[in-house]
């Protein structure tokens, strides 16, 4: 059989194949020998190349998924080859189009049926590839600095992975480039996916800021509601002092801490929606791919749009800092007020899907009265000497050096007060 006969018969094949089959892999992926970046690159390109030319061919996302499974999946116990020659020649095989071979070499993984989600999915794909146009300048930076070593997806892509298609020629594949300078995104999931966003919300870091933690407008007295957690560049250490300062010059008030159980799996899809159709219609096309099909396809929600949330809390409770850090709630103010404003946040938890957890949230004030909240939260008996702001122990100095002291100890293991 000819090399275009049997790269013909390796499309027949992927045609027989599901998507799910395509993207689930419990086999773990081999990192890319440097000096075969170039011929991975060749590999991944094959499937790209018809994605460019034509964005509804099923069969080349099956492939590009298919690729570190064919290529890069484990070398067999006991074989007298070496790593890199071993990749060589599956790579070769894959350029011949002897993916059916390849696939059956593979390990037995999970198998699961895509259902009839497998049209939705390239239909909103499609759509997406024509409402995003990304820059090549924010695609090339956020390349620069993608994550080393982190987990892969169900189909074993990794940042490595596309880190040696990008240094290897292959950058123009990974994102159309229509006119040198706005570039549209081939949508695949998992790492592609990510890929996206990150360009994405890079490059709309401005108008998220502006959204979620704008400015007050001119002529509105007292605190604004924020989201510290979006395009807020120190958004962690901004809530830390923030806290921290109102309470030294407030030493009366209190901060509570508020805990929803599973934020990011229970709120209400609907409510996501909405609020994106109502305050960032951009992002429809790519929050409807992410989150508009079956759980079984390897889609989740990835996040919440709470800002509306925050703003009701704060127009019905104006005396009240009201601040978030993604799920992360903290209100404060004079405890009277503040647990008024907690109340409203559990109402509006409910109604968009989350259970707010009093037994993990906590309430904290460095000389005033936290009883008026419920005995079951932490810090509602006067107990607490500090409380934890992201992670940051905030309160007196005193107690703060105190349980820093402590961490240092419980990381060392050394009693560092004899010393």
């Amino acid at each position: 059989m000819g090399a275009g006969e049997q790269e013909g018969a390796g499309w027949e094949w992927l045609r027989g194949m599901s998507v799910g089959a395509c993207a689930v892999s419990d086999c773990p992926s081999l990192m890319v020998p440097k000096r075969l970046r170039g011929l991975f690159t060749e590999c991944v390109m094959l499937a790209l190349a018809r994605m460019r030319v034509d964005p509804e061919d099923l069969e080349a996302y099956k492939l590009f998924l298919l690729v570190l499974r064919l290529v890069l999946q484990p070398v067999p116990q006991g074989l007298k080859k070496g790593v890199a020659q071993v990749i060589r020649e599956r790579c070769d095989r894959f350029m011949r189009g002897e993916w059916e071979g390849l696939f059956a070499e593979a390990p037995e993984g999970r198998r699961v049926t895509a259902g009839a989600g497998e049209e939705r999915v390239l239909r909103d794909a499609v759509r997406l590839v024509k409402a995003l146009e990304l820059e090549w300048r924010v695609f090339d930076d956020v390349m620069r600095n993608v994550p080393r070593a982190s987990g892969p997806g169900s189909s074993q892509w990794r940042w490595e992975h596309l880190w040696a298609v990008h240094v290897s020629g292959g950058r123009d594949a990974l994102l159309e480039d229509d006119l040198g300078v706005n570039v549209r995104p081939i949508a695949c999931r998992e790492v592609l996916r990510k890929l996206v966003a990150k360009v994405f919300c890079k490059q709309r870091a401005e108008a998220f800021r502006s959204r979620f933690c704008g400015r007050p407008e001119d002529g509105v007295q007292g605190p604004r509601a924020v989201q510290i957690g979006v395009a807020v560049k120190g958004g962690a250490e901004l809530g830390v002092h923030t806290v921290q300062a109102a309470l030294d010059r407030h030493p009366e008030w209190v901060c509570v801490k508020v805990d929803a159980k599973n934020t990011f799996t229970a709120v209400h899809r609907e409510a996501v929606f909405e609020a994106i159709e109502r305050d960032l219609p951009e992002l429809w096309a790519w929050t409807d791919l992410c989150d508009g099909v079956e759980a079984n396809l390897g889609f989740r929600l990835q996040g919440v749009d709470g800002s509306a949330v925050l703003e009701r809390i704060q127009e019905r409770h104006p005396q009240v800092i009201v601040m978030a850090y993604l799920d992360d709630g903290h209100l404060i103010g004079p405890p009277a007020v503040a647990m008024a404003a907690y109340d409203t946040y559990v109402e509006e938890a409910v109604a968009i899907g989350l259970h707010i957890q009093p037994a993990k949230s906590a309430a904290y004030s460095p000389e005033g009265d936290p009883g008026v909240f419920a005995q079951e939260m932490p810090g509602a008996r006067g107990e607490l000497a500090i409380i934890n702001v992201l992670g940051v122990p905030v309160g007196k100095a005193e107690a703060v050096s105190a349980e820093m002291l402590r961490k240092v100890e419980e990381l060392c293991g050394l009693e560092v007060g004899r010393l």
